[in-house]
């Protein structure tokens, strides 16, 4: 032992005589704190959210210095020729391969600690709670001092195995190959994850670490079984460097050096298989999940609304079991006239068959059913896929009230990849839970399908499965002990005996969310934000102007109580499918995703606001009354109108118009006269005959082959002057335009 440290003392020495990396650390240091506190040019994100992006950048650059110190390490004295005398030193070979990389390790150590003081004191300036704190830190300087660890394990074999002249750009190579080529190209572009056992960074793309609340819980079955092989795979690379210097410096046993490394090596195969067959259960997972559904690029998918039909009523009894798998007992009331499904979709005659002699509903492909009746009599049901059949022999004649019974249950965990970055659908985890309506973890009243696939094999899923959904719904949930979040209100007798309950008439479907996420609540306003600890602070802003925004619509006599609660927090890891619209508006219930390289402060309080106001349920319907293939429709130069009141009386509402064309300008103009010679009131009459009409804008896939279908109100400019001159008779310049 003292010949080691005398070892690790000169290795030390050595290393400080550099100088320059002394000054690394703290520039590493400085840049989180420049990023927390003054270098965000977005003024609302998650503070915790923006640190992640910070890491991914330092750790990207920062695995530059292990990697080269290795080499240098290594090929400064023991494989140097003008450190021929260092071969008589009374030191082993592993004496020497340990030292030098623990003395490369204490010194990238403080690279961990410069970041995570700068990190800590900013979340304290920024009131994060200390428990987030602890757990953000835990979590990154394990990540940095691992892959530090490691990436100095890579830089001295690199050195130890190439001549002089190739190790320090061959490393250099290693680097940009372990750090940003595996991420980037091998992974996100092949869609090849398994590689990320052989990431340097794992902060690179921040997706799966973006919301700390779930992050941790969703990566634990996978980094439980990566670090174990990554740890492995790095005293592999220290043996095999070891066996290198073994043919400088002789040995009693010069086989030795060999036989180890095969060892080594084994250890880090055997480490490797239980990692890959994670991945062979997910890619067995995808596999299920794809078989059948329909091809986007090849144009299969089909409008829900052809095979949708309507149920009267749910009652969903739901049991969490230990594993985070559930069994569940639904009961749904439908109506059939003469036997067949009445259809949900408006224009839709006949409810199309899936299978003939059967109706089907769509059922999460993971779920196992075990039972089925109808009207109290078992019936054989048929699985395939996501479909549930159902046999309509039974129904023949029929007409009325049918009761089906329905027990299933299974995991909800869907691992799956987006088009950049993979994730999950949905999944129950500990306390930590997202079940979307459209998952299909009930059965739906019939569509086309829960998934869809893209040419490169990406499972995407179709966010339009209950678009026709409208029926009482009664849920009983037992086992869910976290924190739960619900998109329908809460029962009143909820909570009694350990059960959690929940009813809505008329509702949309039910989506739940669970974790450890923070309340926040401002006085005076009746919307409530749960959200990650690192937007605590943002969250209480964006109330605090809501409210500002509310007691000025109220004042003019409106009611803003669509929306009971905001989930305020990252959804990159659950929100994988671009193709169809995000629906943001559940029940009484928005999500909100944050964004912070997309959206400011500014930009997140104006689309919150139009959600609020005007009830839409996504944010895909800026330009729907425009575009070239709708009827022309003043419904959004209204609501810009309407936005433009709170802006230009307070200046409450940042405000821009949602679109600008010469309807907008005119009308602008005119409330701006009206509103100079005393007539607010009188602007407010007219702004309000077309809000009480309705000024929602919807936007969903269920065109033919799911294109995009826009619903609003038809305003013509006539009907525009019409009320205006009602109002302010004489006072209509918007009859000046061209029809």
């Amino acid at each position: 032992m003292t010949r080691w440290m005398a070892q690790l003392a000169l290795e030390l020495r050595l290393l400080l005589k550099y100088r320059w990396p002394l000054l690394l650390p703290p520039a590493a240091g400085l840049y989180m704190a420049i990023r927390l506190l003054g270098g965000n040019v977005y003024d609302m994100a998650d503070d915790n959210l923006l640190a992640f992006e910070s890491h991914a950048v330092l750790m990207t650059v920062t695995l530059a210095v292990p990697v080269l110190l290795g080499v240098m390490l290594i090929r400064r004295d023991t494989l140097h020729p003008s450190y021929e005398w260092s071969l008589s030193l009374p030191v082993s070979n592993w004496t020497i391969i340990g030292t030098k990389w623990l003395a490369g390790f204490l010194y990238m150590s403080l690279f961990t600690l410069a970041i995570s003081a700068a990190y800590a004191i900013c979340a304290l300036k920024h009131g994060i709670p200390l428990s987030s704190i602890a757990g953000v830190l835990t979590l990154t300087g394990f990540m940095y001092e691992t892959y530090y660890g490691i990436s100095l394990a890579l830089g001295l074999l690199l050195g130890a195995l190439m001549p002089a002249r190739f190790s320090l750009p061959i490393a250099f190579c290693g680097w940009v190959f372990g750090a940003i080529f595996l991420q980037l190209f091998v992974a996100q572009s092949l869609h090849f994850y398994p590689v990320r056992a052989f990431f340097l960074n794992h902060f690179f793309h921040t997706s799966l670490w973006s919301n700390e609340v779930w992050s941790v819980p969703l990566a634990a079955e996978e980094y439980a079984r990566l670090v174990p092989f990554a740890v492995v795979f790095g005293l592999f690379m220290l043996v095999w460097s070891w066996a290198r210097i073994s043919g400088t410096r002789s040995l009693l046993h010069p086989k030795r050096p060999r036989l180890l490394t095969l060892v080594a090596f084994a250890a880090a195969v055997a480490a490797f298989v239980p990692y890959a067959g994670l991945w062979h259960e997910r890619y067995e997972m995808m596999a299920t999940l794809g078989t059948g559904a329909p091809l986007w690029s090849m144009g299969e998918t089909q409008p829900q609304s052809r095979y949708a039909f309507r149920a009267s009523s749910y009652d969903l009894n739901v049991v969490r079991r230990a594993d985070d798998a559930f069994g569940a007992v639904a009961s749904i009331r439908f109506p059939v006239a003469d036997g067949k499904p009445v259809p949900a979709a408006a224009g839709v005659r006949e409810v199309k068959s899936h299978k003939p002699g059967y109706i089907t509903f769509l059922l999460h492909p993971l779920l196992k059913v075990t039972r089925t009746e109808l009207n109290g009599t078992p019936v054989e049901a048929v699985r395939e896929g996501a479909y549930l059949h159902i046999p309509s022999a039974s129904l023949r004649g029929r007409t009325g009230e049918q009761r089906l019974v329905v027990e299933y249950g299974g995991d909800m965990t869907v691992w799956a990849y987006g088009s950049s970055w993979d994730g999950y659908l949905s999944f129950i985890r500990g306390d930590n839970i997202y079940l979307p309506s459209y998952s299909g973890w009930y059965p739906l009243p019939g569509g086309d399908s829960l998934f869809y696939m893209l040419y490169d094999r990406i499972l995407g899923a179709r966010k339009d499965a209950d678009l026709f959904f409208h029926s009482d719904f009664r849920a009983t949930l037992t086992g869910f002990d976290g924190p739960l979040y619900a998109s329908i209100p809460e029962a009143a007798d909820s909570g009694h005996s350990g059960m959690k309950r929940f009813y809505e008439a008329d509702s949309k479907g039910l989506s739940l969310f669970g974790g450890h996420f923070r309340e926040v609540s401002v006085s005076g306003e009746p919307i409530t934000v749960v959200t990650t600890p690192g937007s605590m602070r943002d969250a209480e802003n964006l109330l605090q102007r809501i409210r500002s925004i509310r007691e000025y619509y109220e004042s003019w006599g409106r009611r803003l109580d669509s929306i009971e609660r905001i989930l305020y927090f990252p959804m990159e890891s659950i929100d994988l499918t671009s193709f169809w619209p995000f629906e943001q508006k559940v029940g009484h219930t928005l999500l909100l995703p944050v964004y912070p390289q997309m959206m400011s402060s500014s930009q997140i309080l104006y689309h919150t606001m139009e959600l609020i106001l005007f009830g839409d349920t996504n944010s895909y319907q800026i330009d729907a009354s425009h575009s070239p293939e709708s009827e022309f429709s003043l419904v959004t130069e209204i609501r810009s109108a309407i936005l433009y009141m709170a802006d230009r009386d307070n200046r409450i509402i940042p405000f821009k118009p949602i679109i600008e064309t010469e309807y907008w300008h005119m009308m602008k103009s005119m409330i701006d006269r009206a509103i100079a010679r005393g007539d607010e009131a009188k602007v407010w009459q007219v702004l309000a005959s077309f809000w009480d009409r309705g000024l929602s804008i919807s936007v969903y896939h269920d065109g033919p082959n799911g294109q995009y279908v826009q619903e609003y109100p038809i305003i013509t400019a006539d009907d525009w002057a019409e009320a205006w001159n009602r109002a302010m008779p004489g006072d209509a310049d918007l009859l000046k335009l061209p029809k």
